[in-house]
């Protein structure tokens, strides 16, 4: 028994070094286009009433950056008055910062991205979203990525509130910008965050479907389809972090609903280590009932996350402390499982709006 939990745990401390520390990177193909314009920055909107005040202090700032900007601000048919507030006050900007509105019949990030990427065919558009803290040299990334073709992704820094809910929530993000990171540079995509993403033209449009969630990776998935190259660039966006733990499950259970629809190998490889992970742990626990040696391989499961954790903080701009890092492989089973039996609810709402969570 001692012999097959030590070849288990071999197997899998192989596969989790393997996927996220020391495999060899190669890099991403750049391919020249004929199109050389510089990018439109989209940031698409609903009922953001709480962050206007930030928004307008961001806008500022931006708007006396002296490099090439052209943002259009798209209203997702907001209904708290942020749209009438924005409005007014981009009207001192409106040269390079406009506020536009979505049209009846277009509702959602996915569609007003492809109805907006209709009317910049031969633009890169740079896509995020309006809780967010941009820096210039974020920008001028961007900026580099002018002429070239495929996508580019970037990583995020959590900022927000305080206590142990941001806390697990920096954490993770050191584990989800390295797989954005490792997805990218080797071109296969395994994971895209829609609050730092650009879309180099020409922009292979996929279908949709009927899923709430997942513009971010679908575009990412049709990319990839196509053989164009996925790029990564290392400045990243400071995103506002779910308030509380009901937020936060509301909102992966959101990004759950995906799931079933996701079709790149790299993709469902991923998922299975994850799922295995969490299986050894929940079997281990039951097991150490009746075997005290269950214990010990639980022990050095943790020891070997744990050090994987604190090898990509040291990576990373994240605002982490070390004992987060030791503490998160302790939690993240049992999130995982309030997450799947969350998303078991049918009806949800985000922003004012009902939707299925299966996306039916």
């Amino acid at each position: 028994m001692e012999v097959i939990g030590l070849f288990i745990m071999c197997f899998y401390g192989i596969l989790w070094v393997k996927f996220l520390c020391f495999t060899p990177i190669p890099r991403s193909v750049y391919r020249s286009s004929s199109c050389a314009k510089s990018p439109v920055w989209l940031l698409i909107f609903r009922n953001e009433k709480e962050n206007v005040p930030q928004l307008k202090k961001q806008f500022k700032e931006i708007y006396t950056w002296d490099l090439p900007l052209e943002m259009y601000l798209v209203n997702d048919h907001s209904t708290d008055g942020s749209e009438k507030e924005l409005d007014d006050f981009l009207k001192s900007f409106a040269d390079r910062i406009k506020l536009v509105h979505a049209p009846h019949g277009v509702n959602g990030k996915k569609q007003i991205l492809s109805w907006m990427g209709k009317q910049f065919s031969d633009r890169a558009l740079i896509v995020s979203d309006a809780d967010c803290l941009w820096s210039k040299p974020w920008y001028q990334q961007c900026l580099h990525y002018q002429g070239a073709m495929g996508m580019v992704l970037g990583p995020l820094v959590i900022h927000g509130n305080k206590g142990m809910c941001l806390r697990f929530q920096r954490q993770e993000q050191v584990l989800l910008n390295r797989m954005i990171q490792r997805g990218a540079e080797r071109g296969k995509g395994l994971m895209a965050s829609a609050a730092n993403m650009m879309l180099l033209p020409p922009v292979p449009w996929p279908d949709w479907g009927t899923t709430v969630s997942g513009d971010d990776h679908f575009l990412m998935e049709s990319y990839v389809s196509k053989g164009l190259p996925l790029h990564f660039m290392h400045q990243p966006v400071a995103t506002k972090a779910p308030e509380n733990w009901q937020a936060y499950l509301h909102q992966r259970s959101r990004w759950a609903s995906k799931i079933g629809h996701m079709k790149l190998n790299t993709v469902r490889r991923w998922g299975s280590l994850v799922l295995f992970s969490n299986l050894l742990y929940f079997f281990g626990l039951g097991l150490g009932c009746f075997w005290p040696t269950a214990w010990l391989f639980l022990g050095m499961k943790w020891m070997l996350e744990s050090a994987v954790n604190l090898y990509l903080r040291e990576r990373q701009a994240q605002d982490t402390q070390w004992l987060d890092a030791l503490i998160y492989p302790l939690m993240q089973p049992w999130i995982h499982l309030a997450v799947a039996i969350h998303a078991v609810k049918k009806k949800q709402s985000w922003k004012g709006r009902s939707y299925s969570v299966n996306g039916s």
